[in-house]
């Protein structure tokens, strides 16, 4: 019979560490190796401070760390040694099916279909189930795609280029879904959002909770500014500082562009006065409660709202009577365009990706 003498876990999160820890601490004459390609996780495991807090995870770390316990970002030498690969990562398929719904909800808004209804009757075959099958503007936080990204790593890491494109795949429709709603909001205007106010509602990853890594709210911010939109941003539960943080990252924002064109709104109604177009990112409640018919008396007309979220679904017609225009994730929303152009003229522009360059008028 084959004996384990070492084991390698891929993914140093909520799974993989305690897991793998337990494992360790269980069976002394293992060497357990946890590996991650995020860096700060790995410091913070091999620090007295460990990043998961579970009762007596601490301690059992401790009695094994440095022994039979290690956590490192060298992966290749980890795979390479080892007699068993643990991969923590069901987040991968997770990540698939909204990756699989949002493909589904470009088809849709192409063709007049409604992503919700096809969401339901794939949903109903039992082999397939209804969970995460919600449209939106993409996935985020600090698992999903960390956890793809360990996949396609390991992927490459033993030859298998086809596996390791076809999730990265998962990670390249998420990129497209925030570009293209991105693409869909300026295009709406008129084919430009430079000096246009924009509200942002919601910047979390998900709703109940202040966490904003990974957000798509920081991509669709990105995208605006690149066009020149200012942003009045509002969160219920994420601090100024960390939305400013997060905005600032140079892989986000250049120069002075947080400073010129983002304000950290204290409550809705102040985001959206004045504003061109209200968006929804964050599928917050309490953004379901709005007085709507207050916001559109101070936004600009026409008055826009684009719900990333879809979390106005069934207000859609009291809405249009109020006078917004909807676009939603997954949906055409038919609703008569109101010709605007403060020029005279509406700038001529073909939209892809979210564009580099302002559009000539």
């Amino acid at each position: 019979m084959f004996e384990i003498k070492k084991i390698c876990c891929i993914g140093a999160g909520y799974v993989g560490g305690p897991t793998c820890s337990v494992i360790a601490h269980m069976c002394p004459e293992i060497r357990v190796t946890v590996v991650d390609v995020n860096e700060s996780r790995i410091n913070a495991w091999n620090s007295p401070t460990l990043p998961i807090y579970e009762p007596g995870l601490k301690e059992v770390v401790e009695s094994c760390r440095g022994k039979n316990l290690f956590f490192s970002t060298n992966i290749d030498d980890a795979i390479k040694e080892a007699d068993l690969v643990f991969i923590s990562a069901a987040n991968a398929f997770l990540a698939q099916r909204i990756s699989s719904i949002n493909s589904i909800s470009a088809l849709c808004e192409a063709t007049g279909a409604d992503v919700e209804e096809v969401a339901t009757a794939i949903g109903m075959d039992q082999r397939i189930g209804n969970k995460f099958l919600k449209a939106s503007v993409g996935f985020g936080g600090s698992c999903f795609q960390k956890d793809v990204l360990n996949l396609v790593y390991l992927c490459e890491a033993l030859n298998l280029p086809e596996v390791a494109r076809y999730w990265q795949q998962v990670i390249d429709m998420n990129d497209y879904q925030r570009r293209r709603f991105a693409s869909r909001i300026i295009d709406s205007l008129f084919n430009t959002v430079t000096d246009k106010k924009i509200a942002i509602l919601g910047f979390a990853f998900k709703k109940d909770t202040g966490d904003t890594r990974e957000s798509s709210s920081i991509y669709i911010s990105k995208y605006l500014m690149d066009e020149g939109a200012h942003l009045h941003i509002y969160d219920p539960k994420v601090p100024r500082e960390q939305i400013v943080v997060d905005l600032s990252h140079p892989g986000v924002s250049e120069d002075d562009q947080v400073s010129r064109l983002v304000t950290i709104s204290k409550d809705p109604y102040e985001a959206c006065d004045g504003a061109h177009a209200v968006v929804i990112c964050t599928e917050w409640d309490m953004f379901k409660e709005l007085d709507y018919e207050r916001i559109h008396k101070k936004m600009l007309k026409p008055a826009f709202i684009f719900d990333g979220r879809r979390v106005l679904d069934g207000l859609h017609n009291e809405l249009q009577t109020i006078g917004f225009q909807i676009e939603t994730i997954g949906k055409k929303v038919s609703s008569k365009r109101i010709p605007y152009a403060p020029s005279g003229e509406i700038p001529k522009f073909s939209l892809q990706d979210p564009p580099n360059k302002k559009p000539k008028v």
